[in-house]
């Protein structure tokens, strides 16, 4: 089923890859950005699950890591289609936050 070969060449390519990645999709025309999907290097890396970030909004995100512009950034990258470079943001737990 091609659609299934789809999802696996995805999941293969997201799970191999070196760095963290969150996949944001956006939500009421670009307002906000909900997480869709993390790999496996990001759930390592902070130490948590994948329910735990599933469905957290990068307004949520900006808050709760002190990051004042992630969400404009957020929302240049829809309007523009340009990437970000790396960003070293420590938001999924406590400890991480502290270390920072």
């Amino acid at each position: 089923d091609e659609i299934r070969e789809k999802q696996e060449r995805y999941a293969d390519l997201l799970n191999n890859m070196h760095s963290s990645v969150i996949v944001f999709a956006p939500l009421d025309g670009g307002r906000d950005f909900e997480i869709i999907d993390v790999n496996k290097k990001l759930l390592k890396q902070y130490k948590i699950g994948k329910k735990e970030v599933i469905g957290l909004l990068a307004s949520q995100i900006e808050k709760r890591a002190q990051i004042e512009n992630l969400l404009e950034l957020m929302k240049k990258v829809y309007a523009t289609g340009r990437r970000i470079k790396e960003m070293q943001i420590s938001f999924f737990n406590d400890k991480e936050n502290k270390k920072h």
